[in-house]
């Protein structure tokens, strides 16, 4: 995509490290929260229809990262998916599903050698992302305020905003550890399986859907 004659940076960075130069892959073990409006007792109510904002319990998730390397800097892509537990004023519900999708860039310091390869044994990163979160609610929403109960869908948008630390014990290995806080909004509250919003709510009303994030995992340096 170019704009002007010059391409997009986030259309065309992955792309160009990716193709010219190393990428890393990996997993981590990941431990968050959400909190703010998830508090078990807050609902978005409309006209016709309740949906539900329950309490989520800190819990462990896993991930999966792919990043490009280029002068310094990392970006890519990360996938982390949680299970966590809910109750909803003073009730257990079934666990929640979220996924969450992130566009995400570090910057490593001390920066590589200038002999292709070599790596500091230890490195530093601040970190920055877009995040899109989804969330699977069972029994998680009502129409007509009671009467019938569905699943309910919610969608979030997120600044995830950190810093971590990296350790390269041997060529082409990393081992990294990363705390991050999402600042986020739901975007769209509706049932499951719906296309569109039942109800339309304001930004107000939907700004705290962010918590702590903490990750460790292993990378591979792939050249």
């Amino acid at each position: 995509m170019y704009i002007i004659n010059r391409p997009l940076f986030w259309a065309t960075s992955l792309q160009d490290c990716l193709a010219q130069d190393r990428f890393s892959v990996g997993a981590n073990y990941a431990y968050g929260a959400i909190k703010g409006l998830f508090d078990g007792e807050t609902s978005l109510v409309g006209s016709a229809s309740e949906f539900f904002l329950p309490k989520l319990d800190p819990v462990g998730g896993f991930g999966l990262i792919i990043l490009g390397h280029e002068k310094g800097g990392r970006y890519g892509f990360e996938y982390t998916r949680y299970s966590f537990p809910a109750t909803y004023k003073g009730k257990k519900m079934d666990n929640v599903t979220v996924n969450f999708f992130n566009m995400t860039g570090r910057y490593l310091l001390p920066k590589e050698g200038k002999k292709s390869g070599t790596l500091p044994f230890i490195q530093v990163f601040p970190s920055f992302g877009i995040e899109l979160g989804i969330f699977k609610i069972r029994d998680g929403h009502s129409s007509q305020i009671g009467i019938h109960v569905s699943d309910a869908r919610y969608t979030s948008i997120g600044i995830p905003i950190g810093g971590g630390i990296t350790i390269n014990p041997i060529q082409h290995v990393s081992i990294y550890a990363c705390i991050d806080y999402r600042i986020a909004v739901l975007s769209t509250v509706r049932e499951a399986g719906s296309s569109k919003d039942h109800e339309t709510f304001d930004v107000k009303d939907r700004v705290g859907a962010g918590g702590l994030e903490y990750k460790i995992g292993l990378a591979f340096i792939v050249e």
